[in-house]
């Protein structure tokens, strides 16, 4: 396949690149990696010849990205840091190089926020929140030096977004807010400027079940069932127009359990049952689109465990134990393992509903060591009678990272 011709061989990891994206929106997993990492393979044999050319160093970080996501989707996390650090690496050195070019400070940014992505995963949230600032900051910067650029908007947006994220996770259920509103109320001035762009509706739907979830939380719940009844609109929109689409069948199911879980709360069980099974429907697409994608999976054993709640409050207490059965299997060969503290919460839960408290007191305590502070799971812990752990000095560092951030909230072109 020509292996000397430099260009040819650019060509050909480009192609192999746009085959792995068509494989990883199916969910073909084994496929996408195979070709993303001929793709970068490729690229690294022509960087050899041609150290200097900074679109083809360019292009090798973004292979190394698509690797790494792929890694982390299954659960490989040595392998996919390996790749986030070589691309943060790459980005830094592109940065001092060309300091005016603000293609590599965006692209070092994305470097930040995936090795972010990946230390929650592992239960460094104290990691998570630093490299989300620094993705965060980098991306304010460059949206303040063109607030009429829709691509920072949306990238600035998108930052604010993960931030809010790990800081609920954290037990910040204000600071989150702060952060998940000011992504709210960019992406809805972009899908202002076109209100089909299949982008903007997914994020737009993320976010919404997320702010849905911090009115729940926090008592909220006019905020909470707007913001549930948004988002899954939205999310059954894009669903609809591709139901071979996993990542959009999975949040699709998330929106419809958090919606599930407000009507539980406001004891609503009939309409409960119906968005429980809605959800249970849609991640079912997803699972079955990506066997080996383990962010299908934990959210499948989350709706489990609404599911049971759902039918204990119906007065069902074994249908209500079969679904956290259901739950505790789908997670039990990782949750030995398993640094995710969000695995780690469902496990605990199932293990606490069905009256196993021993076998949910290795993870608990896993868990207790770090700053994972998730208002519902400290509500539940509290229902159980568990004291929760106080907070130690890593959460106490996070508190204090959140309420340094800069106020660069708005998004607004002003």
């Amino acid at each position: 396949m020509a292996p000397g011709n430099s260009e040819y061989q650019t060509i050909n990891a480009e192609s192999l690149t746009w085959l792995g994206f068509v494989d990883w929106s199916q969910g073909r997993l084994d496929s996408a990696l195979r070709r993303f990492e001929a793709a970068r393979d490729t690229l690294l044999r022509v960087s050899a010849s041609r150290p200097d050319d900074a679109d083809l160093l360019d292009r090798l970080n973004a292979a190394r990205t698509n690797a790494g996501r792929v890694f982390e989707a299954r659960g490989q996390v040595d392998e996919a840091r390996r790749e986030y650090a070589s691309v943060l690496d790459g980005y830094s050195y592109l940065s001092r190089r060309e300091p005016d070019k603000l293609e590599w400070r965006t692209e070092l940014g994305y470097a930040h926020n995936n090795l972010a992505q990946l230390a929650s995963k592992e239960g460094n949230l104290e990691e998570a929140v630093r490299e989300y600032i620094a993705d965060r900051e980098i991306k304010a910067t460059l949206f303040e030096l063109d607030p009429t650029n829709n691509s920072r908007r949306e990238d600035l947006v998108a930052s604010e977004a993960f931030l809010g994220r790990v800081l609920y996770m954290c037990g910040d259920t204000n600071a989150a807010a702060l952060h998940l509103h000011a992504a709210m109320d960019g992406i809805e001035r972009l899908l202002l400027l076109d209100p089909a762009a299949t982008d903007w509706l997914d994020k737009a739907g993320s976010y919404g079940w997320m702010l849905g979830q911090v009115a729940r939380v926090q008592g909220d719940a006019p905020a909470a069932q707007r913001h549930d009844t948004t988002a899954i609109a939205r999310l059954a929109q894009l669903a609809r127009k591709d139901g071979g689409n996993v990542g959009w069948q999975r949040k699709l199911a998330q929106a419809q359990a958090e919606n599930a879980r407000r009507l539980l709360a406001l004891t609503q069980v009939a309409a409960a049952n119906e968005a429980a099974k809605s959800a249970a429907a849609a991640i079912e697409h997803a699972v079955a689109g990506a066997a080996d994608d383990l962010s299908s999976k934990l959210v499948a054993a989350q709706v489990q465990v609404v599911l049971g709640d759902v039918a204990l409050a119906a007065g069902n207490p074994s249908g209500a134990k079969a679904h956290w059965t259901a739950a505790s299997a789908s997670l039990g060969p990782r949750a030995g393992s398993s640094r995710d503290p969000s695995l780690l919460d469902v496990w605990i839960g199932a293990q606490l509903r069905l009256g196993e408290r021993a076998a949910a007191d290795a993870a608990l305590e896993m868990l207790s060591n770090t700053p994972y502070r998730e208002p519902d799971f400290m509500t539940m812990l509290e229902q159980h009678g568990i004291q929760a752990p106080p907070a130690g000095a890593a959460s106490q560092r996070i508190s204090q990272l959140a309420s340094g951030i800069s106020d660069r909230s708005d998004t607004s072109p002003d």
